[in-house]
């Protein structure tokens, strides 16, 4: 199975969307900053999609796509509905694996506006109970954050990135796939007028029980996907 997260950007054309299908051709997709024009490409053919919008100025959300064929079903994320969209699906030998496309915040949060940490912390938290029970989960998307960040700015302690990750590994034990399998651990996947580091912004997630079935991960150049998003897509293949 080829899963895929990708921030396809909120100004994204239908050809981005033409891409996803005809080439990438994943069986699962975690979008970020998804807009409607989702509905008017070639992805309806092939695809079942689960899509919601922030609302208010943001008319763009996370989406969740499955492959048609795959029994799939939508499921509520209440906390931030449209930053993060989830999914259900049943396959081969896993009933219920869910499929979250998480796109983490910066603005609009009512404690420490602009860091990123306790407003990702608390969403993982709300899987956390998922983990403990032994639910398979792929979690995709884009964080906002990298553990590198802390090298490059100062901010206050409990806002720092590289803890972040520790919890996500230490505590809830997820595999992070481009850390498992690419030669360094880790690669640039954004690339904003406003990057002047090579940050990593952009993740897969499997729960713990899905690790030995991860068989590659890999991002795409930055000149195969500029064009598209001012983010590279990640991509993992599953032996499931």
């Amino acid at each position: 199975m080829r899963i895929v997260t990708w921030n396809v950007s909120f100004n994204a054309s239908i050809d981005t969307f033409d891409y996803i299908s005809e080439t990438l051709a994943p069986d699962v997709a975690l979008l970020q900053e998804v807009t409607q024009k989702i509905f008017t490409s070639k992805l309806p053919n092939h695809y079942q999609i689960f899509h919601q919008t922030i609302g208010g100025r943001r008319r763009w959300g996370s989406a969740v796509l499955v492959r048609n064929g795959i029994a799939a079903k939508q499921i509520a994320f209440s906390p931030d509905m449209g930053w993060v969209t989830g999914a259900t699906i049943s396959t081969g030998a896993l009933a219920g694996l869910s499929l979250w496309s998480l796109h983490a915040r910066l603005k609009d949060l009512s404690e420490k506006p602009h860091y990123v940490v306790p407003h990702l912390q608390s969403l993982f938290e709300s899987f956390a109970e998922q983990l403990q029970r032994g639910e398979s989960l792929i979690i995709g998307g884009d964080l906002n954050a990298d553990r590198e960040f802390d090298k490059h700015y100062l901010q206050p302690t409990d806002t720092r990135h590289e803890p972040f990750f520790d919890y996500l590994e230490n505590n809830l034990h997820l595999v992070n796939c481009t850390k498992e399998i690419m030669v360094g651990g880790r690669a640039q996947t954004v690339f904003t007028k406003r990057t002047t580091v090579p940050f990593q912004d952009d993740y897969l997630f499997l729960s713990p029980n899905l690790q030995a079935l991860l068989q590659s991960c890999k991002i795409p150049d930055r000149d195969t996907v500029e064009k598209y998003s001012d983010h590279s897509p990640v991509i993992a293949e599953l032996d499931i």
